[in-house]
């Protein structure tokens, strides 16, 4: 894999980045085509299936054109990940204002809501980003427990003082990893035995008991 042989050489580009960034809004447009391409194409037939030339194809682009950002599949979808992740995180945000405003379980259970809408509006790239093998070695993935921490110190201040949790940066980081493949999987993967109610419901109250209770 790519990350294996950048590691070997010794390169100094960060693992799963584009080659360059676009200067001019032109470049700009060129470039989300061919991500927008790339999600399309993921949700239809998986990353097993996808190729760059599926996505010049697709994107309207030449593969000359498109190796001059992307050198790989991998780095193409390590891109789509990157902005995928950053648009949750603004619509999450735009709305935890709100959320906050509330305050308490009324509060929690808003800002659940909002992660549930924005990760079942795109449910089949989640699902496949998701399964990722590298998605954890992107930066924008690494900051997800540091958003955490700061939501949670909005919503439930009283969480970083509870006595059982002496490690803050160990329970937050926890937190992130549970909720974020609870939302994940019952916004995107559930079975049909459940209906995401069910789920939102139930996941609300387990943060609400884990988060605001004593």
């Amino acid at each position: 894999m790519q990350y294996e042989t950048e590691q070997m050489l010794g390169s100094t580009r960060i693992p799963f980045s584009p080659l360059k960034v676009p200067q001019q809004r032109r470049g700009w447009v060129t470039y989300n085509s061919m991500l927008d391409a790339t999600a399309r194409l993921l949700e239809r037939t998986g990353f097993a299936a996808l190729t760059t030339n599926h996505v010049a194809e697709l994107a309207g682009v030449s593969i000359g054109s498109l190796y001059e950002y992307f050198p790989d599949k991998e780095t193409l979808v390590a891109e789509l990940a990157r902005r995928t992740i950053r648009e949750i995180l603004a619509e999450v945000g735009d709305g935890l204002r709100g959320a906050v405003v509330l305050g308490g379980e009324p509060g929690l259970r808003r800002g659940v809501g909002l992660l549930f809408d924005a990760v079942e509006s795109r449910r089949a790239l989640v699902r496949e980003l998701w399964q990722l093998p590298y998605l954890a070695t992107l930066d924008e993935f690494k900051q997800l427990p540091k958003v955490t921490v700061e939501l949670t110190r909005q919503l439930a201040p009283a969480f970083a003082k509870k006595r059982a949790l002496k490690n803050l940066e160990a329970a937050s980081w926890l937190l992130t990893v549970m909720v974020g493949n609870a939302v994940v999987h019952g916004a995107a993967a559930r079975p049909r035995s459940l209906s995401r109610k069910d789920v939102e419901e139930t996941l609300a109250r387990m943060l609400t008991t884990l988060l605001l209770e004593d």
